[in-house]
């Protein structure tokens, strides 16, 4: 697992973990499991979902990989067994969205920047 972190969170700024690497990034949901175990905030498990965050703010196509990704844990794998991992990544989007909601609030309020300047984001948050 190690390896595929270090790789995801290293790649270049406008390169999607969803888009580009939902084969890889899929399996590793898993790890997400003890991811409120995780003290560190530094650790690759916290710096992944900082990143994939970010993304989910503004591609529509990584928010559809990201969610069916889940949905297909629910799937392949018997309820008792996926889902306190799905209870735990559920926790984590409704996180997520809130804090964006909170962000595209705030710039709203502060009139700095105009919808167009962040629409990308608007639609974002709608999608989900």
């Amino acid at each position: 697992f190690s390896d595929s972190f270090k790789f995801l969170i290293q790649l270049a700024d406008g390169v999607h973990i969803w888009c580009g690497y939902s084969a890889l990034m899929g399996p590793l949901l898993e790890a997400f499991h003890g991811y409120y175990q995780d003290d560190l905030p530094a650790s690759p498990l916290k710096l992944l979902w900082k990143r994939i965050s970010q993304e989910l703010r503004a591609c529509t196509h990584c928010i559809s990989q990201h969610h069916e990704a889940k949905q297909a844990y629910s799937v392949e794998f018997e309820s008792d067994t996926v889902g306190p991992l799905l209870n735990v990544l559920e926790t984590l989007d409704e996180e997520r969205v809130t804090e964006h909601l909170k962000v595209l609030n705030k710039k709203n309020m502060a009139g700095k920047q105009s919808l167009p300047d962040y629409n990308d984001e608007v639609i974002s948050v709608l999608f989900e």
